[in-house]
């Protein structure tokens, strides 16, 4: 997938349900586009606002559905220990 490809996902998650409840919506990079050549490396992470990651698997799957679960190839939450936020991350083919 290419820079524009996620730049178009990327459209698409802001307009999604799954961001506008969980998304960090303040700060320079709400969205991280990682667009290296190799595409094992072609991902989007996602600042995410919540503490708790009670419900956010199922609204992540929820996600992935929408945007077309035949372009992703692996998602899933990052807990992270409060220096920076925690991070849904979605990786396509």
């Amino acid at each position: 997938m290419d820079k524009k490809q996620l730049e178009k996902m990327c459209d698409k998650i802001v307009a999604s349900e799954f961001f506008h409840k969980y998304g960090y919506k303040t700060g320079t990079a709400l969205i991280i586009i990682y667009d290296c050549y190799a595409p094992a490396y072609n991902h989007i992470e996602i600042n995410l606002s919540c503490d708790t990651l009670r419900g956010i698997k199922k609204a992540l799957d929820k996600l992935v559905r929408e945007l077309g679960s035949e372009l992703v190839s692996n998602h899933y939450v990052c807990k992270y220990d409060g220096s920076c936020p925690n991070a849904a991350k979605i990786w396509f083919k």
